[in-house]
């Protein structure tokens, strides 16, 4: 996520995920992934949480904290980010990793995204509106330039075998990519796209073609 967070007293931005079962479980039984959060009165830092127990009296709660470099704030943009494996989660700010947790249960499931900009909350140490009214001008908002999602895909290579006197070249279908070839060496470097190829490619090379060489360019 790419985003700008507003500055003011009471202010609260926030990304965050909740576990898809939230509606049978609860919180924090469902699980709750904060991607990022800060308090709209300070705004040399952001927070990474993770939240999850039982009850919410139990509830178990690990965090972490970045302080931007000197001289940055929240108010800029700032490309905020949550690497989720199936072993671990990081938290990452400009590509800075600041906070790495284990991703047990509850965190081995679907969530969906919340993006939300609160004023006032604990999390604020006000719930006092007149205190905020008196600090603030409004409107307030959170400018968010992009979410994306990313998922890891297969190693984009070239599979060969061979059937019926030509060669079968297939690759993984997940990935944007355009076969290429070149014929007798591989110093030149003289690659050529080959035009409305199928996956998998089928291919018998000439009789006057020593050695023929495929490759994939993504995108």
């Amino acid at each position: 996520m790419r985003a700008a967070l507003p500055a003011g007293f009471g202010m609260w931005p926030a990304l965050w995920m909740m576990g898809t079962n939230d509606p049978a479980v609860g919180w924090p039984a469902c699980g709750e992934i904060d991607v990022m959060e800060n308090n709209g009165d300070n705004t040399a830092f952001v927070q990474g949480s993770l939240h999850y127990g039982t009850t919410k009296e139990d509830a178990t709660n690990e965090t972490g904290i970045y302080d931007l470099p000197s001289g940055e704030s929240t108010t800029n943009f700032h490309i905020y980010e949550l690497d989720w494996s199936a072993t671990s989660i990081q938290w990452l700010v400009d590509g800075k990793i600041y906070e790495t947790q284990s991703s047990g249960a509850p965190f081995n499931a679907p969530f969906f995204f919340i993006m939300n900009l609160a004023v006032g909350g604990d999390y604020t140490g006000t719930t006092n509106d007149s205190a905020i009214e008196a600090s603030n001008t409004f409107p307030k908002e959170m400018v968010v330039d992009y979410v994306r999602v990313y998922e890891p895909t297969a190693p984009l290579q070239i599979s060969a075998t061979q059937s019926n006197g030509e060669f079968v070249l297939s690759w993984p279908t997940n990935i944007v990519c355009h076969l290429q070839t070149q014929t007798n060496s591989l110093v030149s470097g003289n690659w050529s796209d080959l035009s409305d190829t199928t996956n998998p490619f089928m291919t018998a090379p000439g009789p006057n073609q020593s050695n023929v060489f495929y490759r994939l360019e993504s995108p």
